[in-house]
């Protein structure tokens, strides 16, 4: 995550995923909180439901940064998690039990990590499904005032749909939108419909202002500019054998070790011009 690095932020950070409670920490240590305020924010995650405070303590890598959250309501047991970031904009999912529910309720907040407190945490409340597959799911900011949620909808995760075709969720400009996607690849006969239908998104890489880069470890990559109004996907496989069914037991081996990150190329001047994809493979 990169912030907005001005004063004596960090230029980039690097959360911790979950967040602490700011009123647990209270009680079992008068020094455990230790955001900082100028990065707080307030917000209610939709109407009716509770409003929330939160705030970070930026530290320079290699430290972990941290995410801090007090709630107003005062009997409502919660846990936040840090579901994607970039730039200076984070997405939180908050989990909450309220007795008044029969069953745990799910929400998300987007919040800026260092602007004052004035209200970017924005409600949800019109979100078409609101459990979505953080793992699916990224975050991508442009400028000031661009910024768009992306979870990626595939036939792994959706039986009815075709393998070269996939949805996305999208929010933009404040409102929810689930559009399809056609799925464009070099097949070369080498049946990437059948390594298509058995997709499993593993993590979200944000690729320079642009672009999201989802990735399933065992199969390739799908690059998209989620702000174009007809978003197409580009499917490149990896350079390895991909499993032979989506459920082969390969997945959750403890000897498959692999990343996917962005890096920016430089001009002989020091300016960054382009954007590289860096595959880590075992």
């Amino acid at each position: 995550m990169a912030t907005a690095g001005g004063g004596s932020y960090p230029r980039w950070v690097m959360l911790e995923h979950k967040g602490h409670n700011v009123r647990s920490l209270r009680k079992h240590s008068a020094a455990g909180y230790t955001g900082d305020p100028k990065t707080a924010a307030s917000a209610c995650t939709f109407s009716g439901g509770p409003c929330v405070r939160v705030s970070f303590c930026l530290e320079a890598p290699p430290a972990a940064s941290r995410m801090f959250f007090d709630l107003e309501q005062k009997d409502l047991d919660a846990s936040m998690f840090v579901a994607a970031a970039h730039g200076d904009s984070v997405l939180i999912k908050m989990e909450y039990y309220d007795e008044h529910y029969a069953d745990d309720a799910l929400d998300y907040l987007i919040t800026s990590s260092t602007t004052p407190a004035t209200p970017r945490g924005r409600r949800q409340q019109d979100e078409p499904n609101p459990y979505m597959d953080v793992r699916a799911t990224g975050i991508l900011r442009r400028g000031d005032d661009e910024l768009v949620v992306a979870e990626l909808i595939t036939k792994g995760s959706d039986d009815d749909m075709p393998p070269n075709e996939a949805k996305l969720l999208l929010l933009r400009s404040g409102e929810w939108s689930l559009k399809r996607a056609p799925i464009i690849h070099r097949d070369d006969g080498g049946g990437k419909g059948a390594e298509l239908s058995a997709w499993e998104t593993d993590m979200v890489v944000p690729v320079g202002d642009r672009r999201l880069c989802w990735v399933d470890l065992h199969r390739g990559i799908m690059l998209c500019n989620p702000f174009d109004e007809s978003p197409r996907l580009q499917y490149v496989s990896l350079p390895v054998e991909p499993p032979k069914s989506f459920d082969d037991g390969r997945r959750d081996s403890p000897a498959t070790k692999r990343s996917v990150c962005a890096a920016a190329t430089t001009t002989g001047g020091g300016h960054a011009d382009a954007r590289e994809i860096i595959l880590l493979l075992t």
